[in-house]
């Protein structure tokens, strides 16, 4: 890592691809807007050319290979004239969490090892065809190569499995957490903890990463941003438009014709390959 002292700019739209899943997503491609943000997604970016510049609270610029941005920090980032693999975490996800938990630093590298694995990732489905079952392989892949599993863990507790079928079929506009314990024979106390010890993640945090993958779902079919809002329960265009950019720190407008939806079936899973954590 090393301090950059030239101030690149204009580095054009994100034309790259956008892979989204509930509580992950992924961007391979050039970076686009550079302006100054934050958001609650832990952010992993990895050059996969020449280094990347990033700064985060206001401080100088400085050059990586790879670097991590846990959740809510303010920073810039500055992909140069090379590719980057982004990788975008729920926070509030056991690996969001052991994320925040290893480090007190706002910002730190990752591992020259896992940034290798990422490039040789990127090379082997480099010229996969681009079909749906061909790039939810190319996800899962990307994704085991930082130590991610592609997908949340799925329950092992058949009232969570009932809730999560629920929440996947029930218009958001038209569930609460209350309600939804209820359903399943659980007090709203009890079902949080459960639902986060089973999915690995909040109720409410899961229901915000379904209201997003629905409304991008229309888009990804050619909806206007208006029509996919109100087809995934937000308020309004503008109430969508705000929860993405607080994610991901970019419009959806941005990224609405180069969508991947990673879907994944809900049943029983297998905790004990889900558990695994960052690698960095």
């Amino acid at each position: 890592m090393s301090t950059h002292l030239d101030h690149r700019t204009g580095l054009g739209p994100w034309k790259g691809q956008v892979f989204l899943a509930v509580g992950r997503a992924l961007y391979l491609g050039p970076a686009g807007d550079t302006t100054p943000h934050a958001h609650h997604a832990v952010q992993m970016s990895i050059a996969l050319e020449t280094p990347l510049r990033l700064r985060h609270h206001g401080e100088e610029w400085r050059e990586y290979d790879g670097v991590i941005v846990p959740a809510d920090v303010p920073h810039q980032l500055d992909g140069g004239r090379g590719d980057l693999a982004l990788f975008y975490i729920e926070p509030e996800s056991t690996e969001g969490r052991s994320s925040r938990d290893t480090s007190s630093q706002p910002v730190r590298s990752i591992s020259v090892g896992t940034i290798s694995a990422v490039r040789a990732a990127v090379r082997r489905v480099a010229n996969h065809p681009r079909n749906q079952t061909s790039l939810s392989r190319v996800f899962a892949e990307l994704m085991e190569s930082v130590g991610l599993p592609p997908q949340l863990v799925e329950s092992t507790d058949l009232r969570i499995e009932q809730a999560v079928r629920r929440l996947r079929t029930t218009p958001r506009s038209r569930t609460s957490i209350p309600d939804l314990a209820r359903s399943v024979g659980l007090s709203p106390r009890r079902f949080r903890h459960l639902f986060r010890r089973e999915i690995g993640m909040s109720a409410q945090s899961y229901i915000v990463w379904l209201r997003c993958y629905e409304a991008c779902a229309a888009l990804a079919q050619g909806a206007s941003i208006s029509d996919a809002a109100l087809h995934a329960g937000f308020s309004d265009a503008a109430h969508f438009s705000r929860t993405f950019r607080r994610t991901f720190g970019l419009a959806p407008s941005q990224l609405a014709d180069r969508l991947t939806l990673i879907e994944a079936p809900v049943g029983l899973g297998n905790r004990a390959e889900a558990q695994t954590r960052f690698s960095v």
